[in-house]
């Protein structure tokens, strides 16, 4: 029996943008508002550690403010100016972004590792994670079709309205959290919107997370976990025929 060949990466994947968020505990300051007391210090020691990779850095706007927020990103660390991927800092936050033009599991993966490790060597005090995200965003153009129509016929979801009729559906948000095994949780978020060549376009959102404590063993143990269940909910979200054009040479 033949069996379907593995992809390390779907040869038109519709993957547009895939995040890595990570959360750890800090404290609080006068005001009690989240604080991390080695954010300034670490992120000088982050900035020189990541030169020789990330060289071109920027500040978000909400660096230039007074009001802290949390968790929000405020470096950032290019491989180039707007070339991807990107590391990104907050108070008590590191986000790894990259797009589908560089991505493999194994590449993105390595990149996190990377990313972990940079982190906890610009601190001088033990981290505890207590958050953790795997975030896959995807974009398929679908032209001008009764949208409901077409999520019920290549989405493994049914949708339908019985308080109007015989009016197209313009745009549409469906969120849903599931909890899993292990205190992991996955949240799908399927959504009306633009392509990057601003067409028509279906949108969703798979996010494994856990908000359990962890050191950096278990985290990196529980990032291939949450790599496995996003693969498989991706596999299982579509139907064979969609799934099939995803696999097909651009």
């Amino acid at each position: 029996m033949n069996k379907k060949p593995h992809h390390s990466k779907l040869p038109n994947a519709p993957l547009q943008e895939v995040i890595f968020e990570l959360l750890w505990e800090i404290g609080r300051d006068e005001k009690g508002f989240p604080f991390d007391e080695e954010f300034n210090f670490a992120k000088g020691v982050f900035a020189d550690i990541t030169k020789h990779d990330f060289p071109f850095r920027k500040n978000t706007l909400l660096d230039t403010t007074q009001i802290r927020f949390y968790p929000v990103p405020v470096h950032q660390f290019w491989k180039a100016e707007n070339t991807w991927p990107v590391l990104q800092i907050g108070h008590g936050m590191l986000v790894v972004n990259d797009i589908e033009a560089n991505y493999t599991w194994d590449n993105y993966k390595n990149l996190i590792h990377q990313a972990i490790d940079f982190l906890l060597k610009s601190r001088q005090k033990e981290l505890f994670f207590f958050t953790a995200r795997l975030k896959y965003i995807d974009a398929y153009e679908i032209g001008d079709v009764n949208k409901l129509k077409f999520i019920n016929e290549n989405i493994k979801l049914t949708l339908q309205n019985h308080f109007i009729s015989n009016v197209d559906v313009v745009t549409l948000n469906v969120n849903q959290t599931f909890k899993l095994e292990h205190d992991n949780f996955l949240e799908v978020v399927l959504s009306t919107g633009l392509s990057p060549d601003n067409k028509p376009a279906l949108i969703w959102q798979s996010t494994v997370y856990n908000e359990g404590k962890m050191n950096r063993e278990q985290l990196i143990n529980w990032l291939e976990n949450a790599h496995e269940i996003a693969s498989k909910h991706f596999k299982q979200f579509i139907n064979r025929e969609l799934y099939d054009k995803f696999t097909q040479n651009k």
